[in-house]
């Protein structure tokens, strides 16, 4: 993982998707720990290149069939719903 500080945690980068995303795709539990005690947003969503339909890192976990970063960020209250107000 490239340099995350509190000012870009939850930057997302040219495809859309901020460091969260990709950690929890890899299930990188100690990254994910990392970006958790630098703030970052784990309800932040994006949407996947080719897809409109906006992705949390808690459904790119599940897609990404990682399942101990699923009990994680369930652990740490991660919603498993968007809101309407977070797509505008």
């Amino acid at each position: 993982m490239t340099s995350v500080s509190e000012e870009n945690v939850n930057a997302k980068d040219s495809n859309g998707w901020a460091p969260i995303h990709y950690m929890a795709g890899f299930g990188d539990l100690e990254a994910i720990s990392s970006l958790v005690s630098l703030g970052t947003n784990l309800d932040l969503y994006t949407t996947e290149a080719g897809e409109s339909k906006p992705l949390t890192p808690l459904i790119v976990a599940i897609k990404s069939g990682e399942v101990a970063v699923v009990d994680l960020l369930l652990k740490l209250r991660a919603s498993s719903v968007l809101k309407v107000d977070d797509l505008s």
